[in-house]
């Protein structure tokens, strides 16, 4: 675990033991160092002039990350038009 991503998870359970009702800001806050620390990986395999580096372990990875968020979304949309149809909403 990165310190950037301890950080996030610390300052979120701060707030919520302060009494703040963070119900999804630690989501987003997640998905931003997700997206610093593989664009962190892939300018420094650029940067050394490393490809290999920069694709497999920066953009490669980001782009699995991303199609997993995307399907992991399109479940919670189709679990939650489920369940709304089965107590009666529409």
């Amino acid at each position: 675990m990165t310190t950037l991503r301890q950080a996030v998870q610390e300052y979120v359970r701060m707030r919520r033991d302060l009494g703040f009702k963070l119900h999804e800001a630690d989501k987003g806050l997640l998905d931003f160092v997700m997206f610093m620390e593989h664009r962190m990986r892939t300018f420094q395999g650029t940067f050394h002039a490393n490809p290999d580096y920069a694709v497999w372990y920066g953009w490669s990875e980001l782009k699995r990350d991303l199609t997993e968020i995307k399907y992991m979304g399109e479940d919670m949309r189709r679990n939650h038009k489920t369940d709304r149809q089965s107590a009666g909403g529409k």
